[in-house]
């Protein structure tokens, strides 16, 4: 069986390109299909049809400075970039897609954009959400920094991770209205940094990964509350090497996790209980500066993408004596499949 799977790219320069991908199933091999070019094009995600790609543009947009979002074509073999949007705030890291609206987390701007979409074309309608404080830490934490959304599983919040403010705010919200109101707060630990966020597959537990505390927090999740029930650290205790949290990823079936270290430079797996906590099985070491990482269509396999060492690294999942293991099967740099793109995202959308 063969996927088509995409990656996005951190580099600002002529090599900023959306690579089209498709993966081997059965061999685990990788091609690139299509190339295309696009301002820093640094987290990708689709529409909830698989028709549309939406591309992060972290660089200036002709010539303006500020972030955008760029519309791709992929349905039916297509791929092509439709429109594009400046949204008008600095610092782009993260975009989500629910309903009629695309939502852009913007870092340095301390924003949530929330864009409107139309028969796949942006309506022009574009709200801006600021926060608004500080945290603990003097340099990374003197102001908001939001970095990440994902819709609750009833539909009824967009959950937002301020790395800034140690708060994972969720906002109430409508598939054709939008944002409808004030967004409730709920506190990390001071410090860490919440960073991206999943859900479990039975919607009962969210699960956040702090990229200056390089710990998953688990919180239980009821009517529109959270709780903070479990935290569990993602490196060693005596663990020398500075390292920061990149990618969360939950498996198809919900029964395994995986979080990237960069710095570390290392995949930790855990196994998810029915209570909700986690357990950790190991790690495995990646690429350099694992930005993310993803899991197959089929389960079988892990792809992690190495931001600063051009690879994308391929591990096969399975189990050994009922424990699930990683195993590196297969190391790709990207200057063998295109020049250096500076790996960020990765995307299967067939």
């Amino acid at each position: 069986m063969e996927n088509q799977f995409y990656i996005g790219s951190f580099q600002s320069n002529n090599n900023a390109v959306i690579l089209k991908c498709r993966f081997n199933d059965a061999s685990a091999e990788i091609t690139v299909l299509d190339r295309l070019n696009a301002p820093r094009p640094s987290w990708l995600t689709t529409d909830e049809n698989g028709h549309l790609l939406f591309a992060m543009e972290t660089a200036e947009l002709d010539g303006e400075e500020g972030g955008g979002i760029g519309i791709v074509g992929i349905h039916n073999g297509e791929f092509n970039l439709k429109s594009k949007l400046k949204i008008g705030s600095k610092g782009p890291t993260h975009l989500s897609c629910y309903g009629d609206f695309v939502y852009c987390s913007c870092y340095a701007e301390g924003t949530l954009v929330e864009v409107g979409l139309a028969d796949g074309e942006f309506t022009g309608k574009i709200r801006t959400f600021k926060h608004e404080g500080k945290s603990v830490h003097k340099v990374r934490q003197d102001r908001p920094h939001p970095h990440f959304s994902l819709v609750t599983p009833d539909e009824r919040y967009l959950a937002v991770c301020d790395l800034g403010l140690d708060k994972i705010m969720l906002y109430p919200i409508d598939r054709r209205l939008g944002i409808t109101g004030e967004p409730r707060a709920y506190f990390a630990p001071s410090g860490t940094g919440p960073r991206h966020a999943v859900f479990s597959k039975d919607g009962r537990y969210l699960y956040v990964v702090c990229e200056m505390g390089c710990v998953v927090l688990t919180y239980a999740y009821f009517e529109g509350a959270l709780t903070l029930v479990d935290s569990i650290s993602t490196i060693e205790e005596n663990e020398s090497t500075v390292s920061q949290c990149g990618a969360i990823r939950i498996n198809e079936s919900g029964s395994e996790l995986v979080v990237t270290n960069r710095g570390h430079d290392t995949a930790v797996f855990f196994t998810v209980c029915q209570n909700g906590k986690l357990i950790k099985n190991g790690s495995v070491k990646t690429p350099k500066w694992p930005r993310d990482c993803c899991f197959s269509p089929s389960g079988k396999w892990l792809l992690a993408a190495g931001q600063r060492s051009d690879e994308i690294e391929v591990y096969r999942y399975f189990y050994s004596d009922s424990a699930p293991l990683l195993e590196r099967v297969r190391t790709v740099g990207i200057t063998r499949l295109d020049d250096g793109v500076n790996p960020s995202s990765i995307l299967f959308a067939d």
